[in-house]
């Protein structure tokens, strides 16, 4: 029956998103008083059960020749006046490894990232954070900096309203790329043949768009 309990709590909690003083309100008026503490001691055991699992998913993503992260604030201790701020990490495979792993940090410091990326060896993709840019400096470090469309986009995206002609113009081109992918993506397309069709259609989108007049002449 407790293990039966602790399934359900544990499910709830991660599945149905239900936090845990819910979960003893739902409980309580079938008569079965559930503390907190409890509950929370079980997601733990289950945890700790769960952590060679993670250990082994972790080493999987790692092993990508390509990973994407994005760091996501979440609110911890809710019922304090002022709930902080942690952050969870995802770090997302190749399509070699098709997995993402999730690691939190109680701050947005270096020391997270640069802790779980330690032994990762290869191509990391992510935003402008300044973070990131001692793990590129290095050649020894063996990381290569990938920048994302979807963060540069965005600034133009936030600039369209003040210069609709030239900032609309970005975000076509941008639209293009983007189309080029999904298409890439529906027909398969990988290695040498993804590269090829880059080379043949995306490149010179890219040119154009480096040589587009972002700074206004007057």
């Amino acid at each position: 029956m407790r293990r039966l309990c602790a399934t359900q709590v544990i499910v709830a909690k991660y599945a149905d998103h239900l936090p845990l003083y819910r979960q003893a309100k739902i409980f309580s008026p079938f008569g079965v008083e559930l503390s907190d503490k409890t509950m929370g001691g079980w997601v733990k055991q289950s945890a700790d059960l769960l952590d060679p699992l993670y250990r082994e998913l972790k080493n999987f993503v790692l092993s990508s020749k390509v990973v994407g992260t994005d760091d996501t604030p979440v609110k911890v201790d809710r019922n304090l006046p002022q709930a902080r701020k942690g952050r969870i990490w995802p770090y997302v495979g190749d399509w070699d490894h098709p997995a993402i792993v999730y690691d939190y940090t109680p701050t947005r410091e270096r020391a997270g990232p640069e802790e779980f990326l330690k032994d990762f060896r290869g191509h990391l993709q992510a935003d402008a954070y300044v973070v990131y840019d001692s793990f590129f400096i290095d050649p020894a470090r063996g990381m290569v900096e990938v920048g994302c469309w979807a963060h540069a986009r965005r600034h133009f995206h936030n600039a369209l309203e003040k210069d609709p002609a030239r900032m609309g113009g970005v975000l076509a081109m941008i639209a293009h790329l983007y189309e080029e992918e999904k298409v890439s993506r529906q027909n398969g397309l990988r290695g040498e043949a993804l590269q090829l069709v880059r080379e043949r259609d995306a490149r010179p989108m890219l040119n154009q768009l480096h040589d587009y007049p972002l700074v206004n002449a007057g």
